[in-house]
């Protein structure tokens, strides 16, 4: 997958980019839809190891992305679905419902 190393926190800025403009197609369908939330689950954030990845830097591409994001379509919900069963979930950059 291109987004194995990560989506709307990818270390290539153009996938990145398109990862970011996906999710504002989303929320652009789910208004044309009646729908008012986008629900995001981050499969992978681009790492599986602990100190794998500069973890600030992942939580401020998060933060920037997710702002763009609300900022573009702000009658829009948007919820991070957390998978608590999931074995990656220790290594995401949103670990817990309460972190985010």
């Amino acid at each position: 997958s291109k987004f194995a190393r990560g989506a709307m926190n990818h270390p290539d800025p153009t996938l990145r980019r398109e990862a970011i403009e996906m999710t504002k197609t989303a929320a652009q369908v789910a208004q044309e839809l009646g729908c008012n939330e986008v629900v995001i689950w981050s499969a992978y954030d681009g790492y599986d190891y602990p100190f794998q990845v500069d973890y600030k830097n992942k939580w401020q591409q998060l933060v920037e992305a997710f702002q763009e994001c609300c900022d573009a379509y702000p009658d829009i919900r948007w919820s991070l679905e957390f998978k608590p069963t999931d074995e990656n979930t220790r290594f995401f950059t949103v670990p817990s419902t309460g972190a985010a």
